[in-house]
C-alpha cells in the first residue's frame, strides 16, 4: 500500500508484460483515478494548482508518462471532468450535481468551449432548454 492510501498495482515487465495497448490504457486509467482523487479530496486551491507533477506523483508514475497521454494539464482536467460526469450519470441527481460542481472547479471559463467541443465529439448533445 502506498503512502497516499491507494493500492499500487504491479504491472509485470519483460516478456510476461501485457501488450502495449493494455499498459497504456492502465496508465491512463491510473492517472485519471489520481486526478479524480485529488479533486475529491482537495480544496479549491489544490484544484486550481493541480499540476502534471502532482497527478503523476499521486498515481505513482513519472511526469513523462503523464505527457504521453496529455499534452497539457488543461486537457487532463477536461478528461477528468468528462470521467466524473460519465461516472455520475448512473448514480442519480446528487452525483450529477456533485460532478458538475467539481467540474466547475476544474474547468474555468477559458476551457468551457473546449469541453463543449469534446462532448460533441463523443456524441453528446445538450438538452433543449424550455422557455421560462
Amino acid at each position: 500500500m502506498s503512502t497516499t492510501g491507494l493500492v499500487r498495482r504491479v504491472t509485470p515487465r519483460g516478456r510476461h508484460a501485457p501488450p502495449l495497448e493494455v499498459r497504456l490504457a492502465h496508465q491512463r486509467s491510473r492517472l485519471l483515478e489520481a486526478g479524480i482523487d485529488l479533486v475529491e479530496t482537495g480544496d479549491v486551491r489544490d484544484v486550481e494548482r493541480m499540476s502534471a507533477e502532482a497527478v503523476s506523483r499521486h498515481a505513482g508514475m513519472s511526469k513523462a508518462t503523464f505527457y504521453e497521454h496529455w499534452s497539457n494539464i488543461g486537457e487532463f482536467k477536461l478528461d477528468v471532468c468528462l470521467e466524473l460526469r460519465q461516472t455520475a450519470a448512473g448514480g442519480g441527481l446528487h452525483d450529477v450535481q456533485h460532478a458538475a460542481a467539481l467540474c466547475n472547479l476544474l474547468v474555468p471559463d477559458s476551457f468551457a468551449r473546449q469541453l463543449a467541443e469534446r462532448l460533441q465529439q463523443l456524441g453528446w448533445t445538450p438538452p433543449e432548454r424550455k422557455p421560462a
